[in-house]
């Protein structure tokens, strides 16, 4: 949440929008509730955020989709494992239209594996180089392109 946060330009945060194991003192706690506010994350249940899991490469695509504002581009996204129909789904057909995310191979996305650091690197670089992929209700972004960084 931290990058996604400081790609919104680090702003501040709700206090009511806290996640139970998240304690106030640690370094991501503005970010993660200011991430739920905003709607990039609703967490791994309704309370917690689970910050010691890993990410699977569905939760971040799904977690960048909802930071670019959602937009729909339809499900066809031509992927063998991942459904016709929701938001993954969604995400997924958003994030390959725009190369931003692509498949582990040309039919498999590969959702449940655990999204790398090389991977989210790869991923922010991408959608920060798309201006096309951002829809209407994207979160502004808090720095002017093209000069971002993570």
């Amino acid at each position: 949440m931290v990058f996604f946060h400081r790609m919104a330009g680090s702003p501040t945060s709700p206090l009511g929008a806290h996640f139970d194991d998240v304690p106030s003192s640690a370094y991501f706690s503005v970010a993660t509730r200011w991430a739920r506010a905003k709607g990039v994350t609703a967490g791994c249940t309704s309370t917690s955020f689970c910050p010691a899991n890993n990410v699977t490469r569905s939760q971040f695509v799904v977690m960048l989709h909802r930071f670019a504002g959602s937009p729909n581009h339809g499900t066809s996204h031509g992927f063998s494992d991942v459904a016709t129909s929701g938001e993954v789904a969604q995400a997924v057909t958003w994030g390959k239209k725009y190369e931003i995310v692509m498949g582990t191979t040309s039919t498999t996305f590969s959702l449940g594996n655990a999204v790398t650091r090389a991977q989210v690197a790869r991923f922010l670089y991408r959608y920060a180089n798309k201006p096309a992929a951002e829809g209407a209700n994207r979160i502004q972004l808090g720095v002017t392109r093209p000069a971002q960084t993570f």
